[in-house]
């Protein structure tokens, strides 16, 4: 028995290709033989089939698109009264909608009313300190009711209080300076004081 001869009972020499015999001189190459392919080894395990696509939300049918909820169904046969969308008055018995609620409306400015009146005080009482008092405060009021931007009103309350804090405090100006000069023109003459300190006689005196 030759050396190359293959024993299929060898595990060293199972699975070897046996040698081919020389080839000839002369004689062309033989292509190699084409092994069969590998078959390819089954899994172990089916794979997993992928997972369905979920359906996008269709807008306005939850409260996650921003859109209006559906009504709940009616329980026992009659309709459950839905709530009005935010900013819209509710409805009235009746099925009427109740009207829309009334703007606010400006208010009047509490420096000019208590400048108004304390520039009518000023004729009874105290009469400069207060009508200066009065002219502050109908300034402040004044610089207020243009910053509101129309929400604030008395305009006319200011300027009445100015005017008549003004006439008070000329009138009492006037009388002072008036006062003080009737009492230099007596001081500085001494006939007209005796005439008006001696009491003038009448007939009926004894």
């Amino acid at each position: 028995m030759s050396d190359n001869s293959v024993n299929p009972n060898d595990p060293n020499q199972a699975g070897q290709v046996p040698p081919q015999p020389p080839t000839p001189p002369g004689t062309p190459p033989q292509p190699p033989k084409p092994q069969p392919p590998t078959p390819p080894v089954p899994p172990s395990q089916p794979p997993t089939p992928p997972p369905p696509p979920v359906a996008p939300p269709v807008p306005g049918s939850d409260g996650v698109t921003g859109g209006p909820q559906s009504p709940p169904p009616p329980v026992g046969g009659q309709p459950i009264p839905q709530a009005p969308p935010v900013g819209m008055p509710a409805a009235a018995p009746g099925g009427h909608q109740a009207p829309p609620p009334a703007p606010p409306m400006p208010a009047t400015n509490q420096n000019a009313l208590i400048a108004l009146i304390l520039a009518i005080v000023s004729w009874i009482v105290c009469p400069v300190i207060t009508a200066v008092i009065a002219l502050i405060l109908a300034s402040k009021a004044d610089k207020e009711i243009k910053a509101s931007n129309g929400w604030s009103t008395g305009s006319g309350m200011v300027t009445a209080a100015k005017i008549l804090s003004w006439i008070n405090i000329v009138l009492w100006v006037l009388f002072i300076i008036f006062s003080i000069v009737m009492i230099v023109i007596v001081a500085s003459n001494p006939d007209l004081q005796h005439q008006i300190l001696t009491p003038t006689p009448t007939p009926y005196s004894a």
